[in-house]
């Protein structure tokens, strides 16, 4: 009733699984990972490593995402016209740039 058993060999490649997708690979890599199990330990290192740059890739993305929002949230601090928000003008100027 909705319990299921896996055996050893199952429960290994769930956890092995679970752990990858917390490091952020998709089940596409995933199944890559899996193919190379037993392979060379190279090929999953070129793997790991394209991961990585990928990660840092979005960090660096958040942290300009970050100080932008910072600044607009700063502007709405200083901002004394409550008809007027900076944030809204921002979103609709940059729209405009985009179309």
């Amino acid at each position: 009733q909705g319990i299921r058993a896996y055996d050893r060999q199952h429960l290994r490649r769930l956890l092995f699984i679970k752990k990858a997708q917390q490091l952020g690979f998709t089940l596409s890599e995933i199944a890559q990972l899996l193919s190379l199990s037993d392979g060379e330990c190279h090929e999953v290192r070129e793997l790991a490593q394209a991961k990585r740059v990928a990660v840092l890739r979005k960090l660096t993305d958040l942290q300009r995402l970050e100080t932008v929002l910072g600044r607009l949230i700063d502007a709405c601090n200083a901002n004394e016209d409550p008809r007027h928000c900076p944030v809204i003008e921002s979103l609709v100027s940059e729209s405009d740039l985009g179309s």
